[in-house]
């Protein structure tokens, strides 16, 4: 693995950096390698641009749904309750 200073981009400079990676056609590890970004900055600009990932909107639109019908995710709960912090 090859070891390289990342840059560090400016809000304004983002949108920019997600269209040339929509234009390379790379994978995104790929292009954060060229570019010298980390990945896991790529993803949160990306997501903080463009909203969540369409797998994550249809999850979401299927619980609301799933809770308009009557119907309760015991998961979710059970995840909201075992991570709630004592006052």
């Amino acid at each position: 693995m090859k070891m390289t200073k990342q840059r560090r981009l400016s809000a304004k400079a983002w949108p920019g950096m997600l269209a040339r990676y929509e234009q390379s056609g790379l994978p995104v590890i790929a292009f954060c390698e060229r570019e010298a970004i980390s990945s896991k900055s790529f993803h949160r600009w990306r997501l903080r641009l463009n909203g969540p990932a369409p797998q994550r909107a249809m999850a979401k639109a299927a619980s609301a749904t799933n809770a308009a019908a009557g119907f309760i995710d015991v998961r979710a709960a059970r995840r909201s309750f075992t991570h709630r912090v004592a006052p």
